[in-house]
């Protein structure tokens, strides 16, 4: 008999911070509309910034941080969405997809994002599930599509899932007054998902959106021993 799995306590708040270049982006406020939407089914509080300079976007995510730790002083926190929606710029180097372009064209690093999400910085979502979806290119190849059938240790990235809208090397697909395919097959999957595990979710996001390849990384859920962590 398989052992019950565990979940989440999702009695919380639920909160969720946007950041989406609009500029030169012809449908992106078609995917924050979804995204509203969607958070709102949810019962999540979503913060919307648009066109946040490369700066403005580690800057938002650092006031977001403050907000959830302020937040948790009154109550739990369960869960938080970061929604990262911008340009990248062509790499040198083939699959170099780390950064992503402000509204001043400039550039940040990914990795300096979710730096302000861990554990060790914040303590409010420790244990707690924190999903990133990035909306952006990976490269400037296009797909070619085709049918086919207490003293605890804590690693500093645990409970995280990444959602990337394309493989490296390659772009994401938006379309100019719909919106971009990740975006909103996301959007009308998850705001009926009550009840659900979000790999579930995901799983059926893959199977509904033929137009692109569905990239994940999952950190490991800190409830799962850290020796099982290590391969």
């Amino acid at each position: 008999m398989s052992s019950p799995r565990q979940t989440y306590d999702m009695e919380g708040a639920r909160l969720a911070l946007t950041l989406c270049v609009t500029h030169k982006r012809d449908g992106a406020e078609k995917d924050i509309e979804a995204l509203e939407t969607m958070f709102k089914a949810l019962d999540f509080q979503n913060w919307v910034i648009r066109n946040p300079t490369a700066l403005g976007f580690k800057k938002e995510l650092q006031k977001f941080r403050t907000k959830i730790e302020e937040i948790s002083w009154r109550g739990p926190v369960s869960c938080c969405f970061v929604v990262l929606m911008a340009h990248t710029r062509k790499s040198k180097k083939a699959g170099d997809s780390s950064f992503l372009l402000g509204a001043d064209g400039k550039e940040m690093e990914l990795e300096k994002l979710f730096a302000e999400m861990t554990n060790g910085i914040c303590e409010a979502l420790r244990g707690k599930p924190k999903v990133f979806i990035i909306q952006t290119c990976r490269g400037g190849e296009s797909q070619r599509h085709f049918k086919v059938q207490g003293p605890q240790l804590i690693p500093l990235h645990t409970d995280s899932l990444y959602i990337y809208a394309s493989v490296p090397g390659y772009v994401a697909y938006r379309h100019e007054q719909d919106g971009s395919c990740l975006i909103q097959t996301i959007a009308e999957v998850f705001k009926e998902s009550r009840g659900y595990h979000i790999l579930e979710l995901l799983t059926e996001v893959r199977d509904t959106g033929d137009m692109f390849p569905l990239t994940l990384c999952l950190a490991t859920p800190s409830y799962i021993s850290v020796r099982h962590q290590v391969s």
